[in-house]
C-alpha cells in the first residue's frame, strides 16, 4: 500500500471545515450518546456538552468499558439501543 500512496498525486489544498461541534444543534433525529466509564478523560469530559447541544439527545454510561461499548459490553450496549428505539420521546410528539 505504501508505494501506491506515495505514487498518488497531491490531495489538493487544505480546507478549514467548520467544526462539527458548532453544528450539533442542527441534528433533528433521535440521538443516543453512549459513554464509557473507563474512556480517556477528554472523551468523558466532552460528552455532557455534546448532549446539551443536540436537541433531545439521550445519554447513557456503560460500566466496565474502555472505548468500544458495542464490542466490550455488547449486552449493555444493545440494551441501551433497544431502550432508545422503543421508549417514547418528546421528539416523537
Amino acid at each position: 500500500m505504501k508505494p501506491i500512496a506515495l505514487a498518488c498525486g497531491s490531495p489538493g489544498e487544505a480546507v478549514d471545515a467548520p467544526l462539527a461541534r458548532d453544528r450539533l444543534g442542527q441534528i433533528q433525529v433521535p440521538t443516543l450518546l453512549v459513554r464509557d466509564r473507563l474512556d480517556v478523560p477528554h472523551v468523558d469530559s466532552r460528552m455532557p456538552e455534546i448532549g446539551q447541544r443536540i436537541p433531545g439527545a439521550t445519554s447513557v454510561v456503560v460500566d466496565g468499558d474502555a472505548h468500544l461499548p458495542g464490542w466490550e459490553q455488547p449486552l449493555a450496549f444493545n440494551g441501551a439501543l433497544a431502550r432508545h428505539f422503543v421508549e417514547p420521546r418528546a421528539w416523537a410528539a
